[in-house]
């Protein structure tokens, strides 16, 4: 229980780092921001009905290399796919924004604060706490440098990825 409460609170930060806050301004900041709209959007059937869900993609260049970020908000589910060049892992985050420490208690499925990794050719799978702190910590290193993010056009992996997180 306290590893999944950490775990939470793991994804809150990276996702505070990147910018992404729940749906009443979601789309406006950070690797969220309006300029990185994508034309493709996450649909998603409730019933009989396709809802469609915006979709932004962006980077950022640090030294010779770079992490590509995607993202979208469903209703108050955050979700976002971020890889570094070079590393073959991807890295899936899930949060549902207003969720408390009861909510985890009582649905263990939900997108309470889920941390996931994705290798070449492998299924999405549940981070280790270490991996999880790692991850955190290089995020919140990269939050600190005065780097900027922009579009990135090169984001057919992610997008595919995204969708495989959506549906676990």
């Amino acid at each position: 229980m306290s590893h999944d409460i950490l775990g939470r609170e793991l994804v809150r930060v990276i996702m505070g780092n990147f910018g992404m806050i729940p749906i009443s301004s979601f789309g406006t900041q950070g690797i969220a921001a309006e300029n990185f709209l994508i034309s493709k959007t996450l649909d998603i059937q409730y019933d009989n009905t396709i809802t469609k869900y915006n979709v932004y993609a962006s980077q950022m260049i640090v030294n010779d290399g770079k992490i590509k970020t995607i993202c979208a908000s469903i209703e108050d589910d955050l979700i976002v796919v971020f890889g570094f060049d070079g590393v073959p892992t991807l890295y899936g985050l899930c949060l549902d924004y207003f969720a408390s420490a009861i909510d985890l208690v009582h649905d263990k499925n939900s997108m309470y604060g889920k941390f996931c990794l994705k290798s070449d050719g492998t299924k999405w799978s549940n981070a280790n706490l270490f991996d999880r702190l790692m991850v955190c910590a290089g995020v919140e290193k990269l939050a600190g440098l005065e780097y900027f993010w922009s579009k990135c056009d090169d984001y057919e992996d992610l997008f595919v990825a995204l969708t495989e997180l959506v549906e676990i």
